[in-house]
């Protein structure tokens, strides 16, 4: 796993840490490069057409609310966001990257998200409140385009901050019927996860890569249960950003999400 940002409009990054960009339009130095570009040009510069060039037409999105597939969705959601909040801004607070040209990058683009509720969203009518969230975008990228992607929104934080109750809202939704093909995904869901997830410890010592100990301290604390290996994983003044806005220090913080 690679780790690297830097600012849409910054220089390009060097030869060094470029990488090939086969079938990437030349614009485009790295594919961090890439996504800061896309976003910055589809949110803040409003282009939103610009979602047909860079997502697949059957691009499937993950989100807490249900799927989308195909770049025309996306294209459609996004000016229904940009309806109810018209000055809404993603800020990259970092970028984690992996993969290359040739099969496919991974991207998980961590975004601080500013808003202003101007216009009716699928809670209420406009409340003109003001509105900061965190959200992780993952994409999987080739050939110039998104062919899938996962969203996760702190929604909890976002009805708060807009003057609603959190459980009235999601009891709401509770009782909306899902969409089929996110029905027929969540089933498919159903029988891969206990597929794949075990409870088999993995050893994090010795000299690992920092993605196989990161991989390694997860599987052994959550589908282990060894929930005291967050000593050995974190440090003392580790903090974390969690759902609902929460911000928790230390060892034992982490142990408690």
């Amino acid at each position: 796993m690679n780790r690297m940002i830097h600012h849409h409009d910054s220089a390009p990054a060097s030869a060094e840490n470029r990488g090939s960009m086969a079938g990437f339009d030349e614009e485009f130095t790295d594919i961090v490069d890439y996504i800061l570009r896309i976003t910055y040009r589809i949110w803040e510069g409003k282009q939103v057409g610009l979602c047909r060039d860079y997502y697949s037409d059957d691009c499937p999105v993950y989100t807490l609310a249900g799927m989308t597939v195909g770049a025309e969705e996306v294209t459609q959601n996004t000016l229904s966001t940009l309806a109810a909040f018209p000055d809404r801004t993603l800020n990259a607070d970092n970028i984690v990257w992996g993969g290359d040209d040739q099969h496919g990058f991974h991207t998980s683009h961590l975004i601080s998200t500013e808003m202003t509720n101007l216009g009716d969203t699928e809670y209420a009518p406009a409340t003109g409140r003001h509105a900061k969230i965190q959200v992780i975008a993952h994409c999987i990228i080739k050939d110039n385009r998104i062919i899938e992607e996962w969203l996760v929104r702190d929604n909890y934080s976002l009805v708060e901050q807009l003057g609603f109750d959190p459980d009235k809202i999601a009891l709401a939704q509770a009782k909306t019927e899902p969409q089929t093909r996110y029905q027929e995904w969540y089933a498919t869901e159903l029988s891969r996860v206990p597929s794949v997830v075990n409870s088999e410890r993995q050893s994090t010592s010795g000299d690992l890569e920092a993605e196989n100990l990161i991989m390694a301290s997860l599987q052994n604390i959550w589908n282990c249960r060894m929930v005291g290996d967050v000593n050995q994983a974190y440090a003392e003044g580790a903090k974390l950003h969690a759902s609902a806005n929460r911000e928790l220090s230390g060892q034992i913080g982490r142990a408690h999400v």
